[in-house]
């Protein structure tokens, strides 16, 4: 049975404006990530007067919730079980029955499979969007998600890919139109991430002597997954280091996240005598940063 968190149900009192379109959006789980943080601008951005929002976890939401800043958003959480279930068709069905949005917008592979359930509830406008691969679909993809993908093509009016690349995968691998693809890039918020200079407020991302002036910092922000391949960074690092040692009095490395990943990275880095960066990278500056993160997130 889906629960639903009402976000405060105000609406905005213009009586003579025309009704706003009805977006409902379908995710795996409302919870830390680049998908869920696009959905979250997304939502906080369009303008209220003309857009209003419904959004459908087949799972469920964390407390990430608390970054959708509009006051009129209903969130449904189905609470999906793991593997297979197939009732799980039913309730988006009955439950987009019940809303009748305007247009339901799935991303990524593990929703796909609900624009069979819109369709048939009669949704006017399906809209899918790709946000990354899965690691099951790099390099040769199963048979089975590549059928999936392949017969969305039937109901699906429009996708979106966040990258030229996956746009023409998209294209060349599923056989989409290139007229059926729009290829819309992840911004960044720039007056939240942007350089603190001298003197001005704000909590130092690194901590002192870390990168003095003149330092070449590379960052990755990310969770320490295979997907996100942060070991082959180190491995680049590492390299450069090796290849040029007087690197190391201006070259520094920033991993910022956590994941299956940390111990390998770690490993990499240490066993390639960059153990001295590597408290530095991966723990102290690493929090800091994630602190400074949260803060600027939740002050927006």
């Amino acid at each position: 049975m889906a629960t639903q968190t009402d976000l405060t149900r105000t609406a905005p009192g213009h009586e003579a404006a025309p009704e706003p379109i009805t977006i409902c959006h379908i995710v795996l789980r409302l919870a830390v990530g680049g998908l869920e943080n696009g959905l979250v601008m997304l939502i906080n951005n369009l303008p209220a007067d003309r857009y209003k929002h419904i959004v459908i976890c087949l799972e469920a939401a964390s407390d990430f919730r608390t970054r959708i800043r509009r006051k009129d958003v209903a969130l449904y959480e189905l609470h999906k079980q793991a593997g297979k279930d197939l009732p799980i068709y039913g309730r988006v069905w009955r439950l987009l029955r019940e809303l009748r949005p305007d247009v339901v917008h799935t991303r990524n592979l593990p929703t796909i499979d609900m624009l069979a359930a819109a369709k048939l509830a009669a949704v006017p406008v399906l809209i899918h969007s790709e946000h990354g691969l899965d690691m099951a679909e790099i390099g040769r993809p199963t048979k089975r998600y590549l059928v999936l993908r392949q017969l969305s093509r039937l109901v699906v009016d429009h996708y979106l890919a966040v990258s030229r690349d996956l746009g023409d995968w998209l294209h060349s691998r599923i056989g989409i139109p290139s007229d059926r693809i729009a290829v819309v890039y992840n911004g960044v918020d720039s007056e939240t991430f942007r350089p603190r200079w001298n003197g001005e407020a704000g909590h130092a991302a690194l901590p002192p002597g870390f990168a003095p002036q003149g330092t070449f910092v590379v960052g990755t922000v990310g969770r320490l997954e295979p997907v996100k391949d942060q070991t082959n960074l180190a491995r680049a690092f590492v390299l450069a280091l090796t290849r040029r040692p007087e690197l190391r009095e201006v070259l520094r490395l920033v991993i910022v996240g956590d994941g299956r990943l940390r111990a390998e990275v770690e490993s990499v880095l240490s066993s390639a005598g960059a153990a001295d960066l590597e408290h530095d990278i991966l723990h102290d500056s690493g929090n800091l940063l994630c602190g400074e993160f949260e803060r600027n997130g939740k002050a927006r």
